[in-house]
């Protein structure tokens, strides 16, 4: 019995220390790359790039931002996260919330903060 509750004890301790660990470097994430808004303007290539539970942390240039939702019903793939890879082109101009994602060849639309098309 007490190998069996130190077994339970192990195993809880170790959970707890690896959420505390994740909720870390998500945090560190969010710092390193601010929330997209209306107001910020992207043109380039992205050359880094972390999806997170469906959140995408992308660097164009020495610009870092992050995306929470982008998606569009019309795609087979219809998030912004399940579509984006490294060296693709994303430009969103300032004082719009269209994000124009350029990928072999392809135009895709996604509205920041959205889902469009359901």
């Amino acid at each position: 019995m007490r190998l069996l509750i130190g077994i339970l004890l192990f195993i809880v301790i170790t959970l707890a220390i690896l959420t505390m660990k994740d909720s870390s470097r998500i945090k560190n994430l969010h710092k390193l790359h601010p929330r997209l808004t209306v107001g910020d303007s992207i043109a380039g290539r992205v050359n880094k790039l972390h999806v997170e539970k469906g959140a995408t942390f992308i660097t164009i240039g020495r610009e870092s931002y992050f995306i929470h939702t982008a998606a569009n019903y019309l795609y087979l793939e219809n998030h912004f996260s399940k579509i984006v890879t490294i060296g693709d082109s994303v430009i969103k101009q300032s004082g719009n919330d269209t994000i124009f994602l350029y990928k072999n060849n392809r135009k895709f639309i996604f509205v920041n903060d959205k889902r469009i098309n359901r």
